[in-house]
């Protein structure tokens, strides 16, 4: 999905003050449809404490918005009319899918989907009081994009289909005497896993609790849980649990290294190449959703002028004061000839038809030559 589509409705939950929680998600409806499927969504609310580096002790709170999208088909809906399923997260309202949603309310009438080619609609719905409200959105916001996944699941005729899942940090809510904690917390959500997954922090957090600095919280860690809420309820397989918590906790001690120090190093570097490397293929909604933390991360990195990605094999390397232009990876401090390939890459791209003329020429004349000979045997 757009991006741009997530912070349009989370505009739109702030001004109607339209806060869910992780047991109560707010449905999100559409008139898109995509061959036999039918584009839903639900969005939902948690928060976070946030840390003095110093002392360890919470100063503020981080809300954030999860947003999920999928596609289900009608064979879906009729699984939740039998086990009469009210509405959790990840598991979707009783709503017939030929039902189109209108600006004011669910119609019975209208039965015209169609693919967002004129007038793409959105809802956001919430079940506590009982509200519909409308966002407004373009045709790209709503464009689903084609891959293997995607082929595969629709080939399989998977009654639900998980499309796209996003994490935006919304607002802090902090303590005016704590100072300003932007420069120790950054409005990012890799600053997540850095407080709740790496190693320096999962230990710690464990001791606030215990000492009662930070309230006993229940035993529901949504983003931790989240493989096993997708895995259960739409019936995704592509990604472990153990794989998940890996990349969260790796994720996390790269984040921490980051926020402590606003230094890296080669080995820093290295490391976040190796993680990169092994989350795997981004066309995957789970996969995609483990690279968003390192997107932040990354963007962060590179704005500072601390790092720079390869433009030949795509592996990021740390840029000193003596080579800020620096743009491939070198024989001398990655260990890799990307510069001279690229060098190569670019001038055979430039001599290309010369090169496949003289080529021809070449094939023809061993041919001849290969003829003569016969005839003198």
């Amino acid at each position: 999905m757009n991006k741009t589509i997530f912070k349009k409705i989370n505009k739109t939950i702030v001004c109607n003050q339209l806060y869910g929680s992780t047991s109560h998600p707010m449905e999100i409806f559409t008139n898109i449809r995509y061959k036999d499927y039918y584009l839903r969504g639900q969005t939902c609310t948690f928060y976070d404490y946030i840390y003095f580096l110093k002392g360890h002790k919470p100063i503020a709170k981080a809300y954030y918005n999860f947003f999920l999208f999928v596609l289900v088909n009608n064979e879906y809906q009729k699984t939740l009319k039998k086990i009469n399923s009210t509405t959790t997260f990840a598991i979707f309202q009783d709503i017939k899918a030929d039902e189109v949603i209108t600006f004011e309310k669910i119609s019975n009438s209208i039965k015209n989907y169609e693919y967002p080619s004129k007038n793409p609609k959105l809802m956001i719905y919430e079940l506590l009081s009982a509200r519909m409200i409308p966002v407004l959105v373009e045709r790209k916001d709503l464009e689903i994009k084609e891959n293997l996944y995607l082929k595969k699941s629709i080939e399989e005729k998977r009654d639900i289909i998980l499309l796209d899942m996003n994490l935006l940090l919304e607002h802090i809510r902090y303590d005016s005497k704590s100072g300003n904690i932007k420069i120790i917390y950054p409005k990012k959500i890799y600053s997540f896993p850095a407080f709740n997954y790496s190693d320096t922090w999962k230990g710690k957090r464990i001791e606030l609790t215990y000492t009662s600095i930070i309230p006993q919280q229940p035993d529901f860690d949504f983003i931790k849980n989240l493989s096993d809420i997708i895995c259960l309820n739409l019936d995704y397989p592509y990604l472990p649990r153990k794989d998940y918590l890996i990349f969260l906790r790796d994720i996390g001690n790269l984040a921490w290294d980051w926020i402590e120090k606003k230094k890296i190093t080669k080995e820093y570097v290295k490391y976040l190449n190796i993680v990169e490397s092994e989350i795997g293929d981004r066309n995957y909604p789970f996969t995609n959703f483990c690279y968003k933390f390192l997107d932040e991360l990354i963007a962060d990195i590179v704005k500072q002028k601390q790092m720079a990605q390869c433009q030949y094999c795509g592996d990021f390397f740390p840029i000193d004061s003596k080579r800020k232009t620096k743009k491939y990876c070198s024989e001398e401090s990655e260990r890799k000839k990307c510069a001279k390939q690229a060098s190569n890459k670019r001038d055979y791209e430039s001599h290309k038809e010369k090169r496949k003329v003289k080529a021809r020429k070449t094939t023809k004349e061993l041919r001849e030559l290969i003829r003569e000979l016969g005839k003198k045997k």
